[in-house]
């Protein structure tokens, strides 16, 4: 259960990552023929993160945030943030965004339709 001021820093963050978040709506609205993205990560964005799973993510020096994105339908987006070498190119094709998505998330949740 959250205390009150984890649950009221939590919903200030949503609306701000939320924001973050239309960035990737309008990603997919220029390349509807897309379903993959790869982009670092809001600051904002890994506070909330951290707020929501109750621990501070701590990466190790050279590492940084990335958040994958794929669209599942119009409208339709999952997140999920990954570590990597800081200074990867995240202007990749879409065959590159998926096989990182495959290998980061399908590898651990398994395979989303």
């Amino acid at each position: 259960m959250l205390d009150n001021h984890r649950a009221e820093a939590i919903q200030k963050l949503t609306a701000k990552v939320d924001k973050i978040s239309d960035t990737d709506r309008k990603f997919f609205r220029r390349w509807p023929q897309r379903q993959f993205r790869v982009r670092l990560s809001h600051k904002t964005e890994m506070l909330w993160v951290e707020l929501m799973a109750g621990e501070v993510l701590i990466l190790p020096e050279g590492l940084r945030w990335y958040t994958l994105v794929r669209c599942l339908a119009p409208g339709v987006r999952v997140r999920q943030y990954i570590s990597h070498w800081e200074g990867c190119d995240t202007d990749v094709s879409e065959e590159v965004a998926a096989g990182i998505w495959t290998r980061a998330v399908e590898a651990k949740w398994g395979r989303m339709s």
